[in-house]
């Protein structure tokens, strides 16, 4: 039986993935983003005092070095700007300086979030918010779980 948990788990979470980098890559172009950005302008939308690079990377669990890459393209596009400490626009980053969005970055924000609002709406149907609320208690702790297990030297011994 817990072998079947295993497999359904590992399936569902995969599936839902799958299904999720579809929609992201659907609607990037008609952003005008790449996959990669559509979290992080949303993050920087419901930060407006800004973030750094490394608390983007920290609150989107990705790699630092991705948003050190990623994020010039970012600024090139207009989107964001760095802002430095005493609050005017940097023309050449410091560590950990904030990132914002621009006006036209904010615009494009707002699309994403409304896109992300109707998807969420749909995923949710047939779902009680007690559910929902439940369902993401319990992921947030399966996800702490995965990740102790994942760093652990125990994880060696588990095969792709």
């Amino acid at each position: 039986m817990e072998s079947e948990r295993y497999v359904r788990f590992t399936v569902l979470v995969a599936g839902l993935f799958k299904h999720l980098q579809k929609l992201k890559n659907d609607n990037a172009t008609s952003f005008g983003l790449k996959n990669v950005h559509i979290l992080w302008v949303y993050l920087l939308y419901n930060h407006p005092q800004g973030l750094s690079a490394n608390e983007i990377a920290e609150k989107g669990d990705v790699d630092k070095s991705l948003v050190s890459r990623e994020i010039a393209e970012l600024e090139r596009k207009g989107l964001i700007v760095c802002q430095s400490p005493e609050g005017a626009f940097a023309q050449k980053r410091r560590y950990g300086e904030k990132f914002c969005l621009t006006a036209a970055g904010r615009a494009v924000a707002e699309r994403v979030r409304q896109k992300a609002l109707w998807v969420q709406q749909l995923a949710d149907t047939g779902i009680s918010s007690e559910k929902l609320a439940v369902f993401y208690e319990t992921l947030e702790q399966l996800s702490l779980n995965f990740k102790k297990i994942a760093n652990s030297r125990e994880s060696e011994l588990l095969v792709d």
